[in-house]
């Protein structure tokens, strides 16, 4: 007696991971779709999937290479939207009446904390004018929505910081003078909305040749009998 096989529907749907951090760019993937079939031999390719749901408009299903994977189409932020509901369902590769219906599936946003890096230095002439450009605070984690500012070391109020960027410039340059102070070292303290990191950077001075500003004569009179 020879039992026939019989075309059965997909019984689950499974994605590898259900979390991604807030700085993983725009296209990446967020985990890998997996469907169970009772049928030994189904490969499953991103046309059987149909995504759905309430954020489904945020992701791509995907083929890469012999994977099908989940892509998210956004930069993410944590601070502004810490998790997306979407489902994905099912149609059999040889019978698309063979269904398993929408799975729902909730992808979580992980918070990366910003870091400003440690050991910054920048420099910039005694003449430089108002408004010049000193450094870029360089950081590392979330890069959404910062906020700079200078926290102490600026008691000469000759530097400015960029707010959204972290750029340094030269806000007035009345006391930038290499012969009073030559270095100055500004605590400088961002936060993404959720936490607050803070930093030294050093910022030195160099000295710009000038020209002489005056003569004096040590005597101005001398004797008749002066040899």
């Amino acid at each position: 007696i020879s039992i026939t096989n019989v075309d059965e529907a997909p019984t689950a749907i499974a994605l590898s991971a259900t979390s991604v951090a807030e700085t993983s760019s725009a296209g990446s993937s967020v985990g890998t779709i997996t469907v169970t079939d009772p049928d030994s031999g189904e490969d499953y390719a991103a046309a059987d999937l149909t995504l759905a749901g309430t954020d489904a408009a945020s992701f791509t299903i995907a083929d890469s290479g012999d994977d099908v994977v989940l892509q998210h189409d956004n930069a993410l932020d944590y601070e502004t939207k810490t998790s997306y509901a979407i489902t994905i369902a099912a149609d059999d590769p040889d019978d698309s009446n063979l269904a398993l219906g929408a799975q729902a599936f909730t992808i979580t946003v992980t918070d990366v904390e910003i870091t400003i890096t440690a050991s910054q230095t920048g420099s910039i002439a005694e003449d430089a004018a108002d408004d010049a450009a000193v450094m870029t605070v360089a950081t590392t984690g979330d890069t959404d929505d910062n906020d700079f500012a200078i926290a102490s070391g600026n008691g000469d109020s000759i530097f400015a910081i960029a707010a959204a960027t972290g750029a340094i410039t030269i806000d007035d340059n009345s006391n930038l003078d290499y012969d009073t102070t030559t270095s100055y070292t500004l605590g400088i303290s961002v936060s993404d909305g959720d936490a607050t990191d803070t930093e030294n950077v050093v910022i030195s001075i160099t000295n710009v040749d000038e020209a002489p500003t005056a003569i004096a004569l040590s005597a101005t009179s001398v004797a008749e009998t002066s040899s």
